[in-house]
């Protein structure tokens, strides 16, 4: 929600990849 959207793109981007990478 809000707190995604005041996170920089480059750090949510770099979070989902690294989500991703773990599943």
């Amino acid at each position: 929600g809000i707190e995604l959207e005041s996170m920089s793109v480059g750090q949510h981007d770099a979070l989902l990849l690294f989500r991703t990478l773990c599943k």
